[in-house]
């Protein structure tokens, strides 16, 4: 029983000490990506008949609709028109 102890702790020390020492490279900004954003220069609006089977398919999923909307310029006014349907969690405010 004291060998296989007095081999383990020599086996656990001669594991763990290294005779190099850790290769630690500066932070090289060059090597970084430079992300851009992509933007598109038109947006299609989704039709009244999309918004409400994309409501209702979140809806009959459990889940709650989240449009999103983008912005359009009609008739010289900026409107609001519906882009996408995300399907997100229902969050009740009161169980916090």
């Amino acid at each position: 029983m004291k060998t296989s102890l007095l081999l383990f702790t020599v086996l656990l020390c001669v594991s763990c000490s290294s005779s190099q020492p850790p290769n630690y490279q500066a932070y090289n900004t060059s090597a970084v990506p430079i992300v851009t954003m992509q933007y598109e220069s038109s947006v299609q609006q989704m039709s009244r008949n999309d918004v409400i089977s994309a409501v209702l398919t979140c809806q009959s999923s459990g889940l709650r609709a989240e449009i999103v909307n983008g912005k359009r310029m009609i008739n010289g006014s900026i409107t609001s028109i519906p882009v996408d349907v995300v399907c997100l969690p229902k969050m009740d405010p009161y169980k916090w």
